[in-house]
């Protein structure tokens, strides 16, 4: 879907000039249906402009995560950079509230320990895994529970 709005946006000068031309009858260019002019306005453009504003980060953060060497850190990385682009998106973006919540819930499957642990063992990444829930200690009895249970 972002591949989608994407190309439309790439699309918006052309549509633009087109219906410009077709209206001021310019040149030999095609007439446009008024139909087709009505659907394809300017609040389309800026709606869809909108939409890739929130859905291109999280389409980005499936793109690398299908690589086959993506790991648990990569996802949690992932998760974060998501967040703060999301938060980074404008709030009269009407797309921005329920892109929000649902990414929210999504996200609770990631929140345990255990990820965030992977994500501290890493070490451009230490400080984002504390949290005050989270804290090293939490992490370091998680740590131990994972050492028993392999042995």
């Amino acid at each position: 879907m972002s591949q989608v709005c994407l190309c439309v946006q790439s699309f918006k000068s052309f549509f633009v000039s087109a219906m410009f031309k077709s209206n001021n009858k310019s040149d030999d260019s095609p007439i446009i249906n008024r139909n087709v002019q009505y659907f394809i306005n300017a609040r389309h453009f800026d709606s869809n402009a909108q939409l890739v504003d929130v859905i291109k980060p999280i389409s980005d953060a499936i793109g690398r995560l299908e690589n086959q060497h993506a790991t648990i850190m990569d996802v949690m990385i992932d998760i974060f950079k998501i967040a703060k682009q999301l938060k980074a998106v404008p709030d009269d973006n009407p797309f921005k509230e329920v892109a929000t919540l649902t990414f929210a819930r999504r996200v609770k499957v990631f929140d345990n320990c255990s990820n965030f642990l992977a994500l501290h063992l890493s070490p451009n990444h230490k400080a984002l895994a504390v949290s005050k829930k989270y804290s090293l200690d939490n992490m370091r009895r998680r740590m131990f529970e994972i050492v028993r249970e392999l042995n």
